[in-house]
């Protein structure tokens, strides 16, 4: 039988050795297969000459041959099943950074005098230093065989990582507790690079936690990327008294009265390891009450963030706003001057004057232009152009045709755009309306429809204002029940709030579960990179595609509007829906113009608060479309002393990434490292970009050598990494855990395998098949 298999690994009698498809097939398509030969074959001899017995055994023959053509394609093989044991390492990473020799551990022998956390370690090893036999043995704690034998690495870290001798039996083997600084996140990439492609089966880290380096979700995703599980060994005493600071707010200098008006406001706390318990971020008007006009309740991990608040005000002119911070539970801050800061906004109040330019008198006009006439807060002009010459155009300062020259469109705020041909405005009027948006700040609100909107602008001078990549190819999604479902950014910007209570409870996007689907949607295929997403629609099949857009182009903004169906939310309910998505559009496509739109340069810097010579990123990421177009191939960065202004070093940030189809980037990264402690301020010199004014910071950058002056451990730190890596804290008095903590090494198939389809076997039964089939048919004389 080997021969005939034509066998060299694998033999006929070993043992565990079975038949296999290299493309197997269901018992059921087996059973059609034969049956569908047989058909065939049988058919084929059906109404040939001969006696019918033996043109039945002919057509059996051929069945044969044809199953066995088959077989034979479907891959046979022979196969011995086998696992393999994959190495398996366990990473113990002992903390030897200056921090160890914080004596703020009570000593468990019942001395009054506290011990070093290195101390408090050394002695917990010690107590438990059978445990790490068996958990290279892979054994329970009481000495049951519960597995494979796992290889345990050892590694001490501070800056960087290096190898140590087991500390077993005796922990005072470890080197001394010396090093300037704790980079834990690179610790734990490096070990986990050193275990090169064995599996990592845990990282067992003995530390306090303590450590200027994040621990964010490119660590968590690396690590899970390994299939480990980190079991933090926390060290360390209490909280010290804690500091909070308002190191910077950025809010618009002016803004419409009764507009929601942005607050960013970057908190510091001190001791930077402090991450428990919660900070309560508070906006108040001081023209009114001290209630907060808003607030926000953010946990103390999380202030690497800016934390952003919004508020509106019914009184015109200059308005004083105060931002303070306090942290809860109550009474744990010492020093509190440093908690409020104050700024002003000059409020306008005067209604945003729109236009509104649409092709037919299409239900979505007929609504929305009774709504901006109705509405107080805008002055409207609307202009239909399908009417005729005898037709009273409407609106509040009604307007017989459109501005004639540059000067006339100026005083719009927000230009809506609905189903209306190119040719209605001409070249000339176009670019007007692209100037008024990039350069004076105008919105411009763009209503998709089934004629013109917006294939026929793709070869326009407004197509780069349009959110889409392809604007001729964009068609009819749907024709049938689609739902709208904002996104996250639509409520930060607090548009598309249409959970009220009228229609409904909330479903859990928050739009009211009885508010009626629309009936059609565009298809707007791919957005370009600076579109931002604050709608979907959500069909049938509950695939979800881009509805409503909004994208940064120049001084202004765009939205772009899928469908013209939002009428149909009127039904039963009135003009409050309809209100509720119209209103709040137009205000936020109008706020440019008087709020300067600060994010077009998204400017960030990796840490605020490092040691010397920590490599920092320098991110910038482009959001408006103009600038995208730009194509940088490089951005210019200076580096500035907060003390005194001067000049520390220049960056220069280079694309990341092109945006597919275009060349252009998105994206600029460089890494900085400053070798001097200070406080530092990175300006964007780009000549293109100086008028925006872009800036990160400020960094602290402090000395190695403070590291003893990080008194406190950052235990929360290690609760939330072994939580995000499905892994669990262990005290230093219960190591004994880990031995039922940490997975076993995996097996993975090893199994051997010889094709049979080129077999003598394979051989012969063909040719046999044939021949037998060739003489019968020259038995009873058939061609």
């Amino acid at each position: 039988m080997d021969w005939l298999l034509d066998l060299q690994t694998v033999r006929w009698s070993q043992e565990g050795a079975a038949l296999s498809w290299r493309l197997p097939l269901p018992a059921w398509a087996w059973a059609m297969a034969v049956a569908a030969v047989l058909c065939v074959a049988m058919g084929s001899y059906r109404r040939l000459l001969g006696p019918r017995w033996c043109r039945w055994c002919l057509a059996l023959v051929r069945a044969g041959l044809i199953l066995l053509v088959v077989a034979l394609l479907l891959g046979p093989r022979m196969v011995v099943e086998q696992d393999r044991v994959q190495p398996g390492w366990v990473l113990l990473l002992v903390d030897r950074s200056a921090s160890m020799q914080i004596r703020d551990v009570i000593d468990p022998s019942g001395h009054n005098e506290p011990i070093s956390r290195d101390a408090a370690l050394r002695a917990g090893l010690k107590r438990h230093a059978t445990v790490f036999d068996l958990l290279a043995q892979g054994r329970q704690a009481g000495g049951a065989q519960t597995g494979r034998p796992r290889q345990l690495l050892w590694l001490g870290f501070d800056a960087g990582v290096f190898p140590i001798d087991a500390p077993l039996p005796d922990p005072d083997s470890l080197p001394s507790a010396e090093g300037g600084t704790t980079q834990l996140r690179s610790a734990i990439e490096q070990a986990i690079d050193q275990a090169g492609s064995s599996s990592v089966l845990g990282v067992v880290l003995f530390t306090d936690g303590q450590s200027p380096q994040a621990t964010g979700a490119e660590l968590i995703g690396r690590i899970k990327q390994h299939g480990a599980s980190v079991y933090p060994v926390p060290l360390g005493g209490d909280l010290a008294p804690l500091d909070l600071t308002i190191s910077r707010v950025e809010a618009p200098a002016r803004a419409f009265v009764d507009d929601h008006v942005p607050v960013q406001v970057w908190v510091q706390m001190r001791p930077e390891g402090m991450k428990s318990g919660q900070v309560v971020v508070k906006l108040v008007d001081l023209r009114q009450a001290d209630e907060p006009m808003d607030q926000r309740t953010v946990s103390a991990g999380d202030l690497d963030q800016p934390v952003t608040l919004s508020a509106q005000s019914s009184l015109a002119g200059p308005a004083t706003w105060r931002v303070q911070v306090a942290a809860e539970p109550a009474g744990r801050e010492v020093i509190l001057d440093n908690n409020i800061q104050t700024f002003q906004v000059d409020f306008i109040d005067r209604p945003l004057r729109v236009l509104y330019v649409d092709g037919v008198p299409r239900w979505e006009y007929r609504y929305l232009k009774n709504l901006l006439m109705r509405d107080e807060k805008v002055t409207s002009s609307v202009l239909l152009t399908s009417a005729d010459r005898s037709f009273a155009q409407e609106g509040d300062r009604p307007q017989a045709e459109l501005p004639g020259t540059a000067s006339q469109w100026q005083p719009f705020d927000v230009i809506v755009i609905g189903d209306v041909p190119p040719s209605y405005f001409g070249p000339e009027q176009l670019g007007w309306i692209k100037d008024q948006v990039s350069i004076h700040g105008a919105g411009l609100i763009v209503i998709g429809g089934p004629s013109h909107m917006p294939q026929h602008y793709a070869a326009t001078s407004v197509r780069p204002l349009l959110p889409m990549v392809e604007p001729s190819q964009v068609r009819v999604m749907a024709a049938g029940p689609v739902q709208v479902r904002p996104t996250d950014l639509a409520r930060t910007l607090h548009v598309l709030r249409l959970d009220d209570g009228q229609a409904g409870q909330p479903d859990a996007t928050g739009r009211p579960a009885q508010l009626g689907p629309l009936q059609w949607v565009q298809d707007l295929g791919p957005l370009r990179p600076a579109a931002e997403l604050l709608a979907e629609a959500v069909d049938r099949s509950d695939q979800r595609h881009p509805l409503l857009v909004t994208m940064r182009y120049g001084s202004g903004r765009v939205l772009y509007i899928g469908t013209d169906e939002t009428w149909r939310w009127r039904y039963g309910r009135g003009e409050f829906h309809f209100e509720r998505f119209w209103i709040p559009l137009i205000q936020l496509a109008g706020r440019s113009r008087v709020q300067p739109v600060d994010q077009r340069v998204k400017f960030s810097v990796s840490q605020h608060r490092a040691v010397t010579a920590t490599p920092l990123v320098v991110r910038l990421r482009l959001q408006d479309a103009m600038l995208i177009d730009q194509r940088f191939p490089r951005i210019e960065v200076q580096v500035r002393h907060m003390d005194g202004g001067s000049a520390a070093g220049r960056l220069d940030l280079l694309a990341v990434g092109a945006v597919a189809g275009s060349g252009a980037s998105q994206a600029y990264e460089a890494i900085w490292r400053a070798r001097q402690p200070g406080r530092y301020m990175l300006h964007v010199v780009q000549a293109q970009l100086q008028d925006l004014k872009v800036q990160a910071g400020p960094i602290q950058v402090v000395d190695p050598a403070q590291e003893r002056e990080q008194t406190q451990p950052d235990h929360e730190r290690l609760a939330r990494l072994a939580d995000q890596t499905d892994g669990q804290v262990v005290h230093l008095d219960e190591l004994d855990r880990l031995t039922g903590l940490i997975r076993q090494p995996q097996t993975r198939p090893d199994d051997i395998s010889e094709s049979l389809w080129d077999s003598p076997l394979a051989l012969v039964v063909l040719l046999g098949l044939l021949t037998i089939e060739w003489t019968c048919r020259k038995w009873i004389r058939l061609a």
